[in-house]
């Protein structure tokens, strides 16, 4: 009886091994696979927040620098946020995007620098703490 017990559960297990291993080294043709348009955003949201308590600022100033100059893109919005065309800031090749607010150090973003292996503009919204400085 205990031989037929072992036999069982190594039998499972077994099963269960390659189970599992089927699941993982399926390709990924046959799964189903999200289309690049269901994931990829047009836009890129920016989230600006204050280091000293993390709050979103509003009213900062966003500006684009490119290789033909710099360029005011607008301010960011009551809730800390504003989003950009990425195909804008493909077209004019910008380089980085500065953050500045009054009471904060500017902040930026570089987009020729890759994020975890990946482009800038691959992701659909990013976030960055401005720190606050004080005169004394």
């Amino acid at each position: 009886m205990k031989k037929v017990k072992n036999l069982v559960t190594i039998s499972l297990v077994g099963v269960a091994v390659f189970c599992c291993s089927l699941v993982l080294s399926t390709p990924s043709e046959s799964r189903p696979e999200e289309t690049q348009e269901s994931t990829e955003s047009s836009e890129i949201c920016l989230l600006v927040a204050g280091g000293d308590n993390r709050q979103q600022l509003d009213d900062v100033e966003v500006s684009a620098v490119s290789s033909i100059g710099n360029e005011r893109l607008g301010f960011t919005g009551v809730d800390g946020s504003i989003c950009l065309e990425k195909e804008l800031l493909r077209e004019r090749k910008v380089h980085a995007i500065l953050f500045c607010k009054n009471g904060y150090f500017c902040g930026a973003y570089r987009l020729d620098r890759l994020l975890g292996g990946r482009d800038f503009l691959d992701f659909n919204e990013q976030f960055i703490v401005l720190a606050p400085f004080m005169l004394g």
